[in-house]
């Protein structure tokens, strides 16, 4: 059902007013391109609260992913969380919030704790020739 509210835009502006389909078809894709790499950022933005009652933020896309299994699934609509509240896929309030906003709030995503992480050093990453060695380009026959 979200997926159709979501495409529905594609067939009602036309029906109202004149307009260049490549245009429409651009704007759509662009901005649920952005929207869809908001929710994977992983970043909880603090313009527009987890908490909010309309729209779900990349906080609702995480717990999809880390708390859903398959026999409960959380937060399954894409844009409007009015799908979550009336299918039940909300995550309970009873278990607790584990979101960044709530976080900062219990004190628990402060700057020391953040320097108390090891963070690997990636650079490496950035050298082809981690990518690319001699043993890359072998053909390697299974036995």
């Amino acid at each position: 059902i979200d997926q159709f509210f979501r495409s529905s835009p594609l067939l009602i502006l036309p029906l109202l007013f004149p307009i260049n389909m490549d245009l429409l078809f651009l704007q759509f894709g662009l901005i649920f391109y952005c929207y869809g790499v908001y929710l994977h950022c992983g970043y909880e933005h603090s313009f527009i609260s987890p908490h909010n009652g309309f729209i779900n933020t990349s906080f609702q896309h995480y717990a999809h992913h880390a708390r859903s299994s398959m026999n409960t699934p959380y937060h399954c609509g894409f844009f409007f969380k009015i799908w979550d509240q009336l299918f039940g896929t909300t995550y309970p309030e009873s278990k607790g919030c584990f979101c960044a906003e709530c976080a900062r709030k219990n004190g628990e995503r402060t700057l020391e704790e953040f320097k108390k992480i090891n963070i690997p050093d990636y650079t490496i990453l950035m050298k082809p020739g981690f990518w690319m060695t001699w043993d890359t380009l072998k053909i390697v026959a299974k036995e």
